[in-house]
């Protein structure tokens, strides 16, 4: 079994106050995954690592993340293919394209810099 569990709650307001009294009560730092941190940044989540406070993360992830961003600057390439249903699915890698890659990848850099 997974430790900690994950809780399932109501949302009421009781429930939301404990919840915040517990983080108050945590004596450790939290530890963070690189695709947990994306996730969060691609859904506009970031305000939930604050609970967490202080917040660990790997040197890797930010090793990771900053070569990531240099490939996005420095990639030429037209598109890519896959398949898709059995079919080959080409994707024009646009300007628009590219420049949303790179600002999300230095979203997720800055939100890591924050923590």
């Amino acid at each position: 079994k997974p430790s900690p569990s994950l809780y399932v709650w109501s949302g009421k307001q009781e429930e939301q106050v404990a919840a915040r009294d517990l983080f108050k009560e945590r004596p450790t730092p939290a530890v963070i995954d690189l695709l947990t941190v994306s996730e969060l940044v691609l859904c506009e989540c970031e305000a939930a690592l604050a609970p967490l406070a202080p917040v660990l993360i790997a040197q890797s992830a930010v090793d990771t993340i900053a070569h990531m961003i240099e490939e996005a600057k420095e990639d030429q390439s037209a598109g890519n293919m896959r398949e898709e249903d059995g079919r080959i699915v080409l994707t024009e890698n646009t300007d628009a394209y590219k420049a949303r890659r790179i600002e999300i990848l230095a979203k997720i850099e800055n939100c890591i810099e924050e923590v």
